[in-house]
């Protein structure tokens, strides 16, 4: 899934964007957890995976002071993966998702699980994790 990011990406918006696999947003977008602020907390898993990416800290900050990330920053936590233009997002998505609809079923369906078993399991099995999947491609 390619998610194409514009204006604000808050609580629940940035939790639902970084359920996609590639997100492209435009220089317009702008990232801010205010639940807490709000006196309330993440759902919807939001916790574990914003804090995969961005780490533990960085979501407890965010969560106490609501501070908003522009998109340079957000793109530098690793809130998305691509920056474009105003606007631009939603071509830019387009294309990334055609790109990646030519690549071999089995290998997509194997590159949007596996790296993250492998993350999740010791050294010794995400190599053979890795093993058994190069073997199955």
């Amino acid at each position: 899934m390619v998610a194409a990011l514009h204006g604000a990406v808050l609580g629940g918006g940035l939790e639902l964007a970084l359920a996609a696999h590639l997100r492209v947003a435009d220089e317009t977008a702008f990232y801010a957890l205010p639940e807490g602020r709000l006196g309330i907390y993440l759902g919807g898993g939001g916790s574990v995976r914003i804090g995969r990416v961005i780490g533990p800290d960085r979501v407890r900050e965010m969560m106490l002071t609501g501070r908003r990330l522009d998109a340079e920053e957000g793109g530098r936590l690793g809130l998305h993966h691509y920056t474009v233009g105003e606007g631009e997002a939603l071509s830019r998505a387009l294309e990334l998702a055609s790109t990646t609809s030519e690549n071999a079923p089995l290998t997509n369906r194997l590159i949007l699980s596996v790296p993250s078993r492998v993350d999740d399991v010791s050294r010794e099995h995400g190599l053979f994790l890795e093993a058994l999947t190069t073997a199955l491609t």
